[in-house]
């Protein structure tokens, strides 16, 4: 049984699990409708080959301290859990268009060029306070 069925088989009375919409190192993303709210929601689970391999703590820590952060920029926890074997949570989730999907696409990747040209100074950026550098002097608002 392949994971998209797995989570649904095991999530299926509280999410209507969709589709997948992301994919990492240590988890995937699946877009879902949550039936009691009725809302869309991320259910993010870890991948049972990482679980079986290095264990589920890294996971579980994420999900701890999701669930203690409050900031507007950050989406909140709605819920988390194991069922049917399957470390997951449950997170609001942004409906964006595709031209906004690759708005913040191609904004990543000149984040990324930027970095290796040495223009953002890694060390001293912060989402809220970017650092570029050009030539010897540096912007860090």
């Amino acid at each position: 049984m392949d994971l998209l069925a797995q989570v649904k088989s095991a999530l299926g009375d509280r999410y209507a699990v969709e589709r997948e919409v992301g994919r990492g190192g240590m988890a995937v993303v699946f877009l879902a409708q949550d039936r009691k709210h009725r809302r869309p929601v991320a259910v993010k689970v870890l991948r049972p080959e990482v679980a079986e391999g290095i264990g589920a703590d890294r996971f579980l820590r994420e999900i701890e301290t999701a669930a203690r952060l409050t900031h507007p920029h950050i989406l909140p926890l709605h819920d988390s859990g194991q069922a049917g074997g399957i470390l997951y949570y449950v997170m609001r989730t942004l409906a964006f268009s595709d031209s906004r999907t690759n708005h913040v696409h191609r904004a990543g990747e000149t984040l990324v060029r930027a970095h290796r040209q040495s223009w953002i100074d890694a060390a001293r950026a912060s989402p809220a306070q970017p650092c570029v550098e050009r030539s010897r002097s540096a912007f860090c608002p």
